[in-house]
């Protein structure tokens, strides 16, 4: 195989998630195939194959490739979720739910372990639903989930009562993620990001959870976001683009909300939050005054403030917000704050 051919197949694959993300399904076909033509074998090119078709309204193809993926790797979890969609789209919902369950049993959490017992040599430690209350498995950065977990809904995962998040800034799937480990309980919620480029990873490993493409702020208004070139947890927004060095891509100019006409359209009326995770690096302040905490009003919040402190309460604006919302101040672990609803801390 000429080098020149590989060298191809190989940009047309980095190149097929953003035509996806950009609704160029046209294109994203065609740079699938280019690279099939190379590697017929190609996992992720059968998969995203697979979603051009289901984007198409062809979900009858798209089984076909998801099929063909998953016989190369019966354990792969993303053709595995998309086949459940595809049967779902058909309307056949018993194969459809059979899918669903196989590609949770298989979720990235349970890859995890059973990696580590390969590499240790250990015959089976398979994750089990019933084995999360008693494993330390963390996604987020400083261990927000295992101190959500912990401190607040033990009681609520040991039950198997299923719960609801909301994460404003939620950055990744699974890295670096809040959210991720209650979502392996099997819990959903409301997802929201700035940066288009994690849609499609949302809308892949986290297909319960509604993942909303935004930044947002205490008014509408135009903003820019830029990513960091070398450090993605520091990508940032600012009102003004000149105001990112040379560290950041090009800014990109996108529209800002308030988070209260976000959860409008996107929480049922009378659902109980459990929690709120707000990480949007220095603008945790306007979405706090952007939400109506009458209406969404998150059991509990935990919110990055680098410069809170224990023995000055209100020593920041971001957390004498949430005081005057009502919410007490229950625990810290630098950067993160967590926050009761006073009626029941």
């Amino acid at each position: 195989m000429e080098k020149s051919a590989k060298l191809d197949a190989l940009r047309a694959k980095q190149r097929i998630a953003n035509s996806l993300l950009q609704g160029n399904f046209d294109i994203a076909e065609e740079l699938c195939s280019q690279v099939l033509a190379i590697w017929p074998n190609d996992i992720t090119a059968l998969n995203y194959k697979g979603i051009v078709f289901l984007k198409k309204d062809r979900p009858q193809d798209a089984i076909d490739l998801f099929m063909a993926a998953i016989q190369i790797d019966p354990n792969a979890i993303e053709p595995r979720q998309c086949l459940g969609e595809a049967f779902e789209a058909l309307g056949q919902l018993d194969e459809a739910i059979r899918h669903y369950k196989v590609a949770l049993s298989n979720s990235a959490s349970s890859q995890l372990i059973n990696d580590l017992g390969k590499r240790n040599n250990i015959a089976d430690i398979s994750l089990q639903g019933v084995d999360l209350p008693y494993l330390n498995l963390a996604f987020s950065f400083t261990g927000e989930d295992l101190a959500l977990r912990k401190l607040f809904f033990w009681e609520k995962l040991s039950s198997g009562k299923v719960g609801f998040y909301i994460d404003v800034g939620c950055f990744h799937p699974f890295g670096m993620s809040s959210t991720y480990l209650f979502y392996c309980y099997g819990w959903h919620g409301v997802c929201i990001d700035a940066n288009s480029k994690v849609q499609l990873n949302f809308e892949t490993h986290r297909a319960r959870d509604k993942f909303v493409l935004s930044a947002v702020s205490n008014t509408e208004r135009s903003i820019f976001f830029a990513e960091h070139k070398t450090n993605k947890a520091e990508n940032k927004v600012s009102y003004k683009p000149n105001l990112f060095d040379n560290n950041y891509e090009t800014p990109v100019e996108l529209s800002a909300r308030p988070l209260v006409d976000i959860l409008d359209e996107t929480v049922a009326t009378d659902t109980f939050i459990d929690f709120m995770s707000i990480d949007v690096e220095g603008h945790e302040s306007e979405v706090i005054e952007s939400n109506d905490w009458d209406k969404y009003r998150p059991r509990v919040v935990v919110v990055e403030d680098h410069d809170f402190r224990i023995d000055n309460l209100r020593g920041t604006r971001t957390i004498s917000l949430l005081l005057d919302a009502g919410y007490k101040v229950n625990s810290a672990l630098w950067p993160n704050v967590y926050l009761v609803d006073s009626s029941e801390a």
